[in-house]
């Protein structure tokens, strides 16, 4: 998603959407090429599910590589939980085009 995101912390920003809504952001935490937290804020109007929850992307020396955590956190299960998960797989897939991934 287009976005204006800067690794500051304090530094508020928005992911724009296709359907042209957007999420609002805010920097929490970030420790160069190791950690990147941010709160996700989810309250326009037409999806009628308002939410703030934190995403956070964690990087881990392992052998023969890095391991990435990625957790989304902070927020009720949603009825419809296959569109919510869709954004993160859709986005783990393209990483995965770029990177050798292995799963566990």
């Amino acid at each position: 998603m287009p976005s204006d995101f800067k690794p500051i912390v304090g530094h508020h920003f928005r992911f724009t959407n296709p359907n042209n809504t957007f999420v609002v952001c805010e920097v929490l935490e970030v420790i160069p090429c190791t950690h990147l937290a941010y709160v996700w804020k989810n309250d326009w109007a037409v999806t009628k599910t308002p939410y703030t929850s934190k995403v956070s992307w964690t990087l881990s020396p392992i052998e023969g590589g890095t391991e990435l955590l990625l957790v989304h956190s902070g927020f009720e299960v949603f009825k419809n939980l296959a569109d919510h998960n869709g954004g993160w797989m859709f986005l783990c897939n393209k990483l995965g085009e770029l990177l050798k991934v292995t799963n566990k």
